[in-house]
This record gives structure tokens, C-alpha cells and sequence, in this order.
């Protein structure tokens, strides 16, 4: 199955480019026209990563993305901002909402897939991670509950011998 990568741009010509070029890439990609349209899309198709730009009619990616990270299905998903702001504060309003990596208009195609190769990649080690320490508390929860249960059937088997 094909990664899944939403893209919320309101300007056409740059969301279809950032599209074609990320379905050839292997992709599997949605867009939206603006963040109202974004989030819609981000809960409907639940992509593995998302790009989005700030600047934008309606809601603005800054918007789109406390909303995103306020859900469940959502709250950790993989988030880039694509975006002509290029000064320090909007990057750092941007990463300390939550975004996971910002690139500046104009960029290489180059740059966008690596960042979304990184951010893919830390979130399976995450959630491999996860699962792994799941199966080891299921272990140790199996474990002890096995001990207990043994307890009592101890103490009643002793008893059953001295009748």
C-alpha cells in the first residue's frame, strides 16, 4: 500500500506540481484548496504525512494545524509547512505549534521528499518502538497474572491432599 500524503496549498499551480511529482515519486496524494477543505481531508483519508502552506483563505496552516494535532487520529501525524514565510519568528511560531519540519518557497522537490522521507521514518520507529513496549507489558501482565492465578489453586490443591 502507498503512502498517503495530503497537501493543503490554495495557490492550483503549485499544489497539482507538488501533487504530479509526489504521485510519481510513489506517492498516493489528496489535496485541498484551503485549511477548512485540509482538515476535512486529513480525517476522511488519514494520510501518513501532510504538507501545507500558512498563508490562506479561510483558516491558515498555523489553524489547520493546532486542529489536526487536537485529534486523535491526527495528533501525531507527520506535518511540514510549505510556505513563503521565510523569517524567524513565523519558522519558529510554526515548530512550536507542533509542525515537524518547515520549508520555504521557492524549494527544491528534492528537499520536500527528504523531509517527508525523515518525518516517515521517525514516526515508524515511534510507533515500532510503541508496539514493542505493548508486547513487553503484555508479557510481564501475563506473567504475574499467571502467578496469581496459581496461588489459590495452590492452596486448594494442598487442602484436596489432606482430605
Amino acid at each position: 500500500m502507498a503512502t498517503k500524503i495530503l497537501i493543503i496549498e490554495d495557490d492550483n499551480a503549485i499544489r497539482e506540481n507538488i501533487a504530479e511529482m509526489l504521485s510519481l515519486s510513489g506517492y498516493r496524494v489528496e489535496t485541498a484548496a484551503n485549511g477548512i477543505e485540509g482538515i476535512s481531508q486529513a480525517l476522511v483519508f488519514k494520510p501518513d504525512a501532510i504538507v501545507c502552506d500558512i498563508m490562506m483563505p479561510l483558516m491558515d496552516g498555523y489553524q489547520v494545524l493546532e486542529t489536526l494535532r487536537s485529534t486523535n487520529s491526527q495528533a501525531t501525524t507527520p506535518f511540514i509547512f510549505l510556505t513563503s514565510l521565510a523569517n524567524a519568528e513565523d519558522i519558529r511560531e510554526g515548530m512550536s505549534i507542533g509542525a515537524d519540519d518547515y520549508l520555504t518557497k521557492p524549494f527544491n522537490f528534492s528537499d520536500l521528499i527528504t523531509a517527508i522521507e525523515i518525518r516517515l521514518k521517525r514516526e515508524k520507529i515511534q510507533k515500532e518502538k510503541l508496539k514493542s513496549q505493548v508486547t513487553e507489558y503484555h508479557h510481564s501482565l501475563n506473567k504475574v497474572s499467571t502467578h496469581e492465578y496459581n496461588t489459590p489453586l495452590s492452596s486448594m490443591l494442598g487442602f484436596l491432599n489432606l482430605l
